[in-house]
């Protein structure tokens, strides 16, 4: 891959999986310009852009890592009453496309859990609970809040989940 589509490349993984606001979120369903303001268009001289167009994020990706984009979701809650949830890339989740995923819940404290809600979802690993768990979650379009059942706790937060194709 040339020089120029691997600088871009880099930056459409950091913006793919960090911190997009709702109208540019990241999804395999988007073209790529929908995405991210992309420089290249058809019939660009950049000749080695593995990626036909219309682009699509999932496309790049697998063109960029070799594979296609994780299923995974790393779920951390403690210590120090934290609780965020990651890419595989270990970006703060924001959006995902519909689909099967397998959320790997590490929780290490002793007043925090973590409880997931959203269409059809409704998983917690309770307050009492210290260790690992792996939750293999369906997710359907729509929204999805996570959040610490802990009486008065702030540790909160949301994600959307987009139609596939």
């Amino acid at each position: 891959m040339g020089q120029f589509a691997a600088a871009a490349g880099k930056h459409l993984l950091a913006r793919a999986f960090g911190g997009l606001t709702r109208s540019t979120l990241a999804t395999s369903s988007r073209r790529l310009d929908e995405v991210d303001e992309w420089p290249l268009r058809r019939g660009s001289p950049c000749a080695a852009m593995s990626v036909p167009p219309p682009y699509t994020a999932d496309q790049f990706i697998t063109a960029l890592t070799g594979s296609p984009p994780s299923n995974r979701v790393a779920v951390t809650v403690g210590p120090n009453r934290t609780l965020s949830m990651d890419t595989a890339y270990g970006e703060h989740m924001t959006a995902l496309e519909a689909g099967d995923y397998t959320f790997a819940v590490r929780d290490a404290s002793r007043t925090e859990d973590v409880h997931i809600t959203g269409p059809r979802i409704n998983v917690a690993t309770g307050l009492g609970f210290r260790g690992n768990k792996t939750w293999k979650l369906r997710l359907r379009p729509g929204v999805y809040r996570y959040r610490s059942d802990r009486p008065n706790s702030h540790l909160k937060g949301t994600f959307v989940v987009l139609a596939a194709g």
